[in-house]
């Protein structure tokens, strides 16, 4: 509605004039409105791109929450109603936005983030952990299946090496970081334990719009009414 407005403001203040209404417009401060439009299109973008059904979302999570937490620091030329708006929704983020292990575990599995380079020490470590922790449950499931496992494409690994022992070769390797995070894993055999992983966790939405899209395109096509068509 915002946007809308903006796109025709000018046409709005013409038509407002020639009927000698344009007093009506003396209470919109236009600032406010587009700075708000600008705040608002990032929410979008997010709630756009972690609905998406064309890419894996679940290891975009962590990164659009980080992301979504610098934008609500304020700054410079904000009003005062912006600013204030800010620092609500950022207290409002870190309150309800709660990071789940698969979210960490996805973030560190995308080859173009895996250092971690914009997180605190204590945040890394935490999401080590819960890596390493997943993946020791990897490696014991592979193991104990071996004689039977059935992802041909997956080498048997090695029973030596642990979780940890493997993510920290992931982290070493150099990668391109032009690779998308699929076409990474499709192509990587080093990593056993982690592709599975990635099997697993990519596999995952991380919403439930696109499944609620086609639950209501299936209301429309299996409505009451015309499934009492003869």
């Amino acid at each position: 509605m915002i946007q809308s407005f903006l796109k025709s403001y000018s046409e709005i203040q013409v038509y407002l004039l020639s009927k000698q209404e344009l007093n009506r417009l003396a209470t919109v401060d236009i600032t406010i409105l587009r700075q708000l439009e600008f705040f608002l299109s990032i929410f979008k973008e997010c709630s756009e791109n972690l609905s998406a059904d064309s890419h894996p979302t679940l290891n975009e999570v962590y990164q659009w929450r980080q992301k979504l937490l610098q934008f609500c620091q304020p700054s410079e030329g904000d009003t005062t109603i912006i600013e204030a708006l800010k620092i609500r929704t950022g207290c409002l983020l870190k309150e309800r936005f709660i990071m789940q292990p698969l979210h960490k575990v996805g973030f560190i599995l995308d080859p173009n983030f895996k250092s971690l380079k914009f997180l605190s020490e204590e945040e890394k470590n935490d999401i080590y952990k819960t890596t390493i922790k997943m993946l020791n449950v990897i490696k014991y499931d592979m193991n104990k299946s071996m004689p039977n496992l059935d992802d041909t494409d997956i080498p048997s690994p090695s029973i030596e090496e642990n979780g940890e022992d493997e993510l920290k070769r992931f982290i070493a390797q150099k990668t391109n970081i032009n690779d998308s995070i699929l076409k990474f894993w499709n192509h990587e055999n080093s990593f056993p334990f982690l592709k599975k992983l990635a099997s697993k966790i990519l596999s995952a939405p991380a919403s439930s719009a696109s499944s609620e899209r086609l639950f209501s395109v299936a209301n429309h096509l299996l409505e009451e009414r015309r499934t009492q068509l003869k």
